[in-house]
């Protein structure tokens, strides 16, 4: 029989035992008696990855005897793939783009064949593998030696994949037929991508979540609906988990609890994002920020405020903000009177919060007395009066006074102040005006504060100013500043027992608190330091050796310094325990390029160090400009650094990553506790306010704040030491009529009730 090219030799039932997929013809040779073949289809690896075989020899007298026995069948041709057979403009309309990423790979891989055998006479020399390997070689000679393995095999599946479709410009075409036309969905079956850290560890049915249809409707429904202005995607978030993706069960007091669904049951941030913006038609951060936002999300930060801050009580930061909300009398919820004030007095070490001042009275020297006292003083009495003993305790606040302070020049800018804190040997520092950005360690604090409690409470302005056609924050306003401090207080407790996220945790934090069941949070590290004390009251030209017989590292500059690379993949990840830094003038500079200009290209900053195996808490950087040779230092919060290498921390973040997991989990049913217990607050006062105007005249929204001041003179005279407290005739406004409670002054006639009220609080 004659073989020809192109015929298709298959095996019958898998019985032939020279071929065991369909192969094509190529050459047929009747004096050696052999015929060249190759595979027609490709196979796929373990990891789905289709790949061709190269061509092989058979011998024509073998073949014969298949043919006879019928193990074997010979065809003229078989039918090739629509996408071989498309012509370009078929693909285009297919794929809808002009031209479409098929005939851009087509035309890619026929170039590349011309260049390896610019005439078809010469597509004879890909048969050998001997010829074949020199002109690969001969087209890679100019190519990326770094990747040359990869580039030859990359060349021969291009060959081996021209012979065995054809041998036609249209036979290199990409298998992409199979993940449909532009902008078609494909339904999901099974969760894709990278395992997650429980699953990895062995877990079974953790896997993430798989988005149905439903989900991704009611991802869309909560993207344009929840997430407005003044909301974060995360408090979106996670009302749309309280309210489609949780269950209520009977707590051990008898009482009904939301429990959230767990997180493989639930989509995740990122799945809402992408949902929510696709089916909304608009992007999450254009409903978030304002111009000015925008303005500073790219500002350099050279520095952090915390940088040699090794004790407890060596910094704070304070500083004083509005509430953002509005409130009412404690004398009775239809009197309006502002804002009130807070001040934070925050730790520098791990920003855990030990004390702050909130009341109707401005900054000044009292209240920064009272802030600096707060967190000195033992708060049993004063966790009790709030009535929330039942979630926390006096050993959740930690008294600490401090030996050096971070102040604005308005708060504690005064001759008070500083005499009394020199008395108490504090120090106190001065920020220059309008530069909040260099009191960060207080400034996020109140950021962090007004996510989790103020921007959620009733009556709030977040943080904005009034804008036509929207309810004004006083007519909303139903809170007392008594429930305002309750909630302030339940916010900072979660701030201080939050679990932290992975990067805090060195060894010895994992050995004093993970390995005793302890959670990893700012009251937890705080309490570890003061059990610790932690609280204030030579070889010539080694640089150039290390550069010749140092382990070579990537690596890449940042903001903080340089982060080493972990593993060889092309998605860079980073061994974030560590950085290597480095105060040389060119190095810094080196550093602020890395800031400011990182988004000019991914591997603008990407560079080779050089790392002693014996001695790993140094690297060097030669630059390749100057030839200088820089020595970096490692910088990390373990201190048991001197005896870690880099494969230990590897090691540590690896099992760092199912803790990290777990907590999550607590994070997120801790978020929604509170967010719980806001809105209980916001119904119960909406509750009282409402009894308190069933049972008086209406008042006009013209009229509604006009006594504010007054108000204001009213609830200052009723407090004690500049604390507001609720008076004990009043306690309980639920049972009791609601009725105006004015200060008692003397009869005397031919007055008139505002200067009674002016006289009382001038004597």
């Amino acid at each position: 029989m004659n073989l020809l090219p192109n015929m298709v030799l298959s095996p019958v039932d898998n019985r032939s035992l020279l071929i065991q997929h369909p192969v094509r013809v190529l050459t047929s040779h009747l004096i050696s008696d052999s015929v060249t073949v190759i595979e027609v289809a490709p196979r796929e690896s373990t990891k789905k990855r289709k790949f061709f075989t190269a061509p092989f020899k058979l011998k024509i007298a073998h073949i014969e005897a298949e043919l006879e026995t019928k193990v074997m069948r010979c065809q003229d041709s078989i039918k090739a793939r629509p996408d071989v057979i498309a012509s370009d403009e078929a693909l285009n309309k297919k794929y809808k783009k002009f031209p479409c990423y098929s005939v851009k790979i087509r035309d890619f891989r026929f170039s590349v064949i011309q260049e390896l055998a610019p005439t078809s006479h010469d597509y004879f020399l890909f048969l050998d593998s001997q010829s074949r390997n020199e002109i690969i070689e001969k087209y890679l000679i100019n190519k990326d030696k770094a990747n040359s393995q990869l580039l030859k095999r990359a060349t021969q599946q291009i060959i081996f994949q021209f012979l065995a479709e054809g041998s036609k410009r249209e036979s290199v075409t990409p298998y992409t037929s199979g993940k449909g036309a532009r902008g078609v969905e494909r339904e999901q079956k099974k969760k894709l991508g990278r395992k997650n850290a429980v699953t990895q560890a062995g877990e079974l049915n953790l896997e993430g979540f798989v988005m149905t249809e439903d989900d991704k409707e009611c991802c869309a429904f909560a993207f344009r609906n929840y997430l407005m202005r003044g909301v974060t995607i995360q408090r979106a978030l996670d009302k749309m988990w309280r309210e489609f993706y949780s269950d209520l069960a009977m707590g051990d007091d008898g009482k009904t609890k939301l429990i959230l669904k767990p997180r493989n049951q639930r989509p995740s941030k990122r799945q809402f994002k992408r949902w929510g913006e696709k089916y909304s038609n608009q992007e999450a951060w254009q409903k978030r920020f304002n111009p000015l936002q925008l303005a500073r999300i790219d500002r350099s930060i050279l520095g952090n405020q915390t940088d040699e801050i090794i004790n407890v009580g060596q910094l704070a930061g304070i500083d004083s903000t509005t509430t953002d909300t509005e409130f009412v009398s404690v004398t009775h919820r239809l009197k309006r009177i502002g804002q009130a004030y807070r001040m934070l007095l925050v730790d520098g070490l791990y920003g855990y919060i030990p004390g702050f001042y909130m009341g109707i009275e401005a900054p000044s020297y009292e209240t920064v007395k009272l802030a600096f006292l707060h967190a000195a003083s033992d708060k049993t009495e004063w966790i009790e009066s709030l009535g929330l003993s039942d979630i926390m305790t006096a050993a959740d606040w930690l008294p600490i006074q401090f030996g050096h302070l971070n102040a604005d020049n308005t708060d504690a800018r005064n001759s008070k102040t500083m005499a009394e804190l020199e008395a108490l040997g504090t120090g106190v520092t001065y920020l220059p005006v309008a530069r909040s950005d260099l009191n960060s360690l207080v400034e996020t604090k109140h950021l962090s504060l007004h996510r989790a409690s103020d921007h959620k409470l009733i009556g709030t302005t977040q943080g904005k100013l009034h804008t036509r056609g929207d309810e004004k924050a006083d007519h909303l306003a139903r809170l007392t500043i008594i429930e305002g401090i309750r909630e302030t207080a339940r916010a900072i407790h979660y701030l201080n027992t939050v679990p932290l996220e992975n990067e805090e945790i060195t060894l010895e934090i994992r050995r004093e608190l993970i390995n005793k069941g302890l959670t990893v949070n700012r009251l937890n590290l705080t309490r570890l330091a003061m059990s610790q004390g932690k609280l204030d009251s030579s070889l010539n030209n080694f640089e150039e050796l290390m550069c010749i017989f140092g382990t070579r590292i990537e690596g890449t500059f940042t903001a903080k310094g340089v982060k080493l690379h972990r593993g060889n993949s092309i998605k860079r990840e980073f061994i974030e325990p560590i950085c290597f830094v480095s105060k040389s003038p060119e190095m810094l500079k080196i550093f602020h390029e890395a800031k400011v200009h990182r988004d000019a290209s991914p591997l603008h900053f990407v560079a080779t160090f050089y790392i002693n195996p014996y001695f790993p808490s140094k690297i060097y950087y030669l630059d390749p400009y100057s030839g200088a040779i820089h020595e970096l230092d490692r910088e990390t919060k373990d201190e048991e650094r001197d005896e870690l290498t880099l494969y230990d921390y590897l090691a540590a973040m690896e099992n760092d990553s199912l803790y990290n997991y777990q907590t999550e989990e607590e994070r997120d049913q801790r978020r929604a506790e509170l967010d719980i217990g806001i809105e209980n607050t916001n119904q119960i006062a909406e509750k009282e306010y409402q009894a308190a105007k069933a049972k008086s005249p209406p008042i006009p929204k013209s009229k509604i704040a006009k006594d504010k001041k007054l108000n204001r003179q009213i609830e200052r005279s009723i407090a004690k030491h500049g604390v507001p407290e609720l008076p004990a005739e009043i306690h309980s406004q639920a049972h009791a009529q609601i009725a105006p409670v004015l200060p008692k002054l003397p009869k005397s006639e031919g007055r008139n009730l505002i200067n009674e009220l002016l006289l009382g609080l001038t004597q």
